[in-house]
């Protein structure tokens, strides 16, 4: 931690909520510890009471410590990540108090201020590569779901009729009105007959 940092803060972060606790660094009281929500407006508040100048420690630095990190980065705060083998280490060494995130919280402070090499710098390009990954994530299991659904469906015209099961290429049907299309083979002249622009595909025989 550099010197002349008066004050740090750690944050215990949650999905939906995160406990912060300030403490000074030159007298070791806690200036603030409590619960706030994970929005900009209650985790500025919190930043504003610890001053500019103070240094801003996380737990967590990908998805839902993003937020906790962009807000005093904005505000020109120096921001650090304490791994979970050293946060893990130093709470060990308060092995008669319970487990809290109030504790937490505190206790990533203090290791901060004590231990400062157990540290480890944010590069700003953890938050993008943070959203890239979540975002790839999602796509995946988009994906999957997709592929689930076909399935189903799949196995749902084998049952009712097999030929129009053959016929019809599900990879096309990505569209809502694809049940309307699918409402059975009666609604439909000639199976190989698609009215243009529909989101149903027809399996070309041969």
């Amino acid at each position: 931690m550099e010197a002349g940092k008066e004050t740090c803060i750690g944050f215990d972060v949650g999905k939906a909520a995160h406990r912060a606790c300030a403490v000074s660094c030159k007298t070791g009281e806690i200036l603030f510890n409590g619960a706030i929500e994970n929005r900009e407006g209650p985790i500025d508040e919190v930043l504003g009471l610890a001053g500019r100048g103070a240094l801003v420690v996380v737990d967590q630095k990908r998805s839902i410590g993003a937020l906790v990190l962009e807000r005093p980065r904005a505000a020109g705060m120096d921001v650090a990540y304490l791994p979970g083998l050293s946060m893990k280490r130093a709470r060990d060494m308060l092995p008669g108090v319970a487990k809290t995130d109030e504790i937490d919280a505190e206790v990533i402070a203090r290791t901060a201020i004590g231990m400062p090499w157990t540290l480890r710098p944010v590069a700003a390009g953890d938050d993008e590569s943070a959203e890239i990954r979540l975002l790839s994530s999602q796509g995946r299991f988009l994906t999957r779901c997709s592929t689930s659904s076909k399935n189903r469906l799949r196995s749902v015209l084998l049952e009712i009729d097999p030929a129009f099961e053959a016929a019809v290429d599900l990879g096309l049907a990505s569209e809502p009105d694809r049940r309307q299309r699918l409402s059975g083979k009666a609604s439909s002249p000639k199976l190989g007959s698609a009215r243009p622009g529909s989101t149903i595909g027809f399996r070309k025989s041969g």
